[in-house]
């Protein structure tokens, strides 16, 4: 017998109903995974060849990385020594803290210094944000490489910092 639940009132779903959907969400991810995985594989196999390394950098529980102000700087800087040509997929999470409502800061992932990829994040009421963001640099040569990540700020005060950030840099060689 089942008993229905008020609006309001806090009550644990029995073990069996528990179970029951948590073998429905694994259904699902599974027919998800088993109808577009070929089709993820088949895009990824045009595109690339083999994975190469995994380089990680994380600044958790709360470190600042970086104070931004009006002129761009890095936080994070991550050197590659690529044997031969490849690809770079490269993420930076941040937290932006002190961003009021008349700045932006703009973040930015380059490749050897450069600040050629930004992205903006509007200051808010709540004076904090966090997010990540994705870049691809393709056919890097083979040699050393710095992959950098930091930001500035736009408007108001100038100032805003950058906490518990993480860079992540994939290689991966070009499909031959």
């Amino acid at each position: 017998m089942r008993r229905f639940v008020a609006i309001g009132e806090a009550k644990q779903a029995p073990v069996g109903v528990k179970g029951s959907m948590l073998v429905v969400a694994l259904t699902t991810v599974l027919l998800v995974v088993m109808t577009l995985g070929p089709v993820f594989a088949a895009e990824l196999k045009a595109f690339s060849g083999l994975p190469g390394r995994v380089y990680l950098q994380n600044l958790g529980g709360g470190e600042v990385c970086l104070t931004i102000a009006e002129e761009p700087d890095f936080g994070m800087i991550e050197t590659l020594d690529l044997k031969q040509k490849s690809h770079l997929l490269v993420s930076f999470t941040y937290h932006v803290s002190d961003l009021s409502v008349d700045e932006e800061a703009a973040l930015h992932i380059g490749l050897d210094r450069s600040y050629e990829h930004e992205w903006s994040v509007a200051g808010t009421q709540i004076t904090r944000t966090s997010g990540t963001v994705t870049w691809s640099f393709e056919n890097v040569p083979a040699g050393v490489h710095e992959v950098t990540a930091g930001g500035r700020v736009e408007g108001g005060d100038f100032f805003a910092q950058l906490a518990n950030c993480a860079l992540s840099v994939t290689t991966v060689l070009p499909a031959p």
